[in-house]
């Protein structure tokens, strides 16, 4: 069921929103994955965890002022 939603508001996305936008907001899913475990399971990232978050942030930032730039 779960697999069946997300497939359904990945496509239902892709007609409101072009596929970069998309994409970019995919990749934040280990991200909010972490966020998530820690806020509910109290779960810790370890140091490569937290760089990780952090360089997946920072060029998903990037991107987004790239893309902004260029209109």
């Amino acid at each position: 069921l779960c697999t069946f939603l997300g497939s359904l508001l990945q496509n239902l996305a892709l007609t409101r929103i072009s596929d970069r936008e998309v994409a970019l907001l995919q990749s934040l899913c280990p991200v909010m994955t972490a966020l998530f475990s820690f806020i509910l399971l109290g779960e810790k990232l370890s140091a490569a965890g937290i760089a990780g978050a952090v360089i997946i942030i920072v060029c998903i930032s990037a991107s987004a002022l790239i893309k902004d730039e260029g209109n």
